[in-house]
């Protein structure tokens, strides 16, 4: 996001609250960047406890992204 800003702030006590992670893709849907993530509200090595499979949505203008130079480094 510009300027680092967080989209996905888990609220205490919720079933994402301790763990959350990405999927694998990114879709674009209109204008609109769509993000899944699964997460738990306990941290490694507490057990799961709820768990869940949420969707964070942004404005397709909002991500800034790097872009991957046409050479390889050496």
């Amino acid at each position: 996001m510009a300027g680092r800003a967080p989209f996905l702030q888990p609220e205490p006590d919720s079933w994402e609250q301790a763990r959350v992670y990405p999927g694998t893709s990114v879709l674009q849907h209109d204008d609109r960047l769509w993000f899944y993530y699964s997460g738990t509200e306990h941290r490694h090595g507490q057990g799961a406890g709820r768990t869940g499979i949420g969707l964070a949505t942004l404005p397709a203008e909002r991500l800034v992204a790097l872009v991957p130079a046409r050479e390889p480094a050496m």
